[in-house]
């Protein structure tokens, strides 16, 4: 990577963390994916994915709603929280024995592996307006467009 590459990952970064803490959480999620999409050193990696999950998961609320009340959209919207905890871990795995500064993220790596333990659950049943429980249709589900996000689309 470049120094202008990294420059320009870090721009986008922190453009996206600014963003993600004045709750603008649609500028976070355009910029941590432009900030992704420039392929950047692990440690802007794995900062980077963490924190886009859990812009998603701000701007969805999903810590505040029970997972049956989320709908199939949203659903979408989960599975890709859950593959940016996935490329935490799999960024850290890869770059821990090639950065040294890597090791520096090693809790970030813990909270990432620790959400993709607890949260696989989350939204896999549905209520429906009588009441009643039932399992998600992930027929359904797969055949809906993924969120515009193209850092996981590569």
């Amino acid at each position: 990577m470049t120094t202008d590459q990294t420059e320009l990952a870090l721009r986008h970064y922190k453009i996206a963390a600014s963003a993600m803490q004045q709750g603008d959480f649609g500028t976070a999620i355009q910029h941590f994916d432009e900030c992704l999409c420039t392929n950047p050193h692990a440690e802007i990696a794995i900062a980077a994915w963490f924190n886009l999950a859990t812009t998603i998961v701000r701007q969805h609320n999903f810590p505040g709603r029970p997972g049956e009340t989320i709908s199939d959209e949203e659903y979408k919207w989960h599975e890709c929280v859950m593959d940016c905890f996935a490329k935490v871990v799999e960024v850290y795995d890869a770059g821990i024995h090639l950065r040294p500064d890597v090791v520096k993220c090693h809790p970030t790596y813990v909270r990432a592996k620790e959400n993709l333990q607890r949260m696989p659950l989350y939204g896999m049943v549905v209520t429906d307006a009588k009441g009643k429980t039932r399992q998600r249709d992930f027929e359904k589900v797969k055949n809906l467009p993924r969120p515009a996000i193209r850092c996981l689309a590569v």
